[in-house]
């Protein structure tokens, strides 16, 4: 059952990666995101007294660098 899970994760990554290449919009919904998790896992302990907020702010960071990260060039790209 697993190995299922695992085939339809790899699946759904694959169609995702081919839709969204190239396009620029879907880094400034990352950003977008992350921005909002980093200030709820950062501000949940101080606001709410909740110390289990924490993961929210590390998962920010990673969709704000998925955000801020470069294209990698193609072949066929001038570098």
């Amino acid at each position: 059952m697993m190995q299922k899970l695992y085939e339809a994760l790899k699946s759904f990554h694959e169609r995702l990666r081919v839709a969204l290449d190239g396009k620029k919009i879907w880094k400034e919904e990352f950003r977008k995101v992350g921005l909002v998790l980093i200030g709820l896992g950062l501000t949940g302990p101080f606001v709410n007294g909740k110390t289990g907020m924490w993961p929210f702010a590390v998962l920010g960071a990673v969709f704000e660098i998925l955000g801020l990260i470069e294209d990698l060039p193609t072949e066929g790209d001038d570098v």
